[in-house]
């Protein structure tokens, strides 16, 4: 995977500008990933959001959970995201480091405990991840019962070499017919 060269040479002041101009996602999909989450037996102690980039997401989920990490590769985006803030149910601020999607926060002193996240997230950022070393460490940090959720705006495919691919694409699929294309505007 080839390193990022644009999101993590940015500063803070462009992390701002970043973060007014990106497009937010509509409430009934973050409605849609607790739902699934927590039908599944998912609890809602702590989240991760991988790629926070400004802290869209992050900021958008943290009030249901009571603890929240956002993790970013890029100094600029966590320094924009810190000042942007949120917080949690329990009014606890949102935690923001710098650390790739493929250390979730080993890099950290001290280290994120495995086993510890609930839902680990990532809006329109997985395309920068090496997968290959992302999924195991996601297992490790997730929690019995945790979910994962990565999502785009645009269409997906599971890529042949994903666990479970065929599955996946299978429930990409399904999520697509029920959820968004109700939503699909005429060409």
């Amino acid at each position: 995977m080839p390193e990022d060269k644009i999101f993590s040479a940015y500063t803070k002041e462009q992390g701002h500008a970043y973060a007014q101009s990106r497009l937010r996602y509509h409430q009934s999909l973050y409605d849609a990933i607790i739902s699934q989450h927590t039908s599944t037996g998912g609890q809602l102690d702590t989240l991760m959001d991988v790629g926070c980039g400004p802290g869209i997401a992050v900021r958008a989920l943290a009030p249901r959970f009571i603890h929240a990490i956002g993790l970013d590769h890029s100094q600029g985006m966590i320094e924009s995201a810190r000042t942007l803030g949120g917080s949690t149910s329990t009014s606890e601020p949102i935690r923001f480091e710098v650390s790739g999607a493929e250390e979730l926060g080993n890099n950290l002193s001290p280290p994120l405990p495995e086993g510890s996240i609930d839902l680990i997230t990532a809006a329109t950022a997985a395309h920068w991840f090496d997968m290959e070393r992302f999924w195991p460490r996601a297992a490790e940090m997730l929690k019995p019962g945790g979910s994962i959720a990565l999502w785009i705006s645009g269409d997906i495919h599971a890529h042949p070499s994903m666990p479970n691919a065929a599955a996946i694409q299978a429930a990409i699929d399904r999520h697509r017919e029920q959820y968004l294309e109700p939503f699909y505007l005429p060409s």
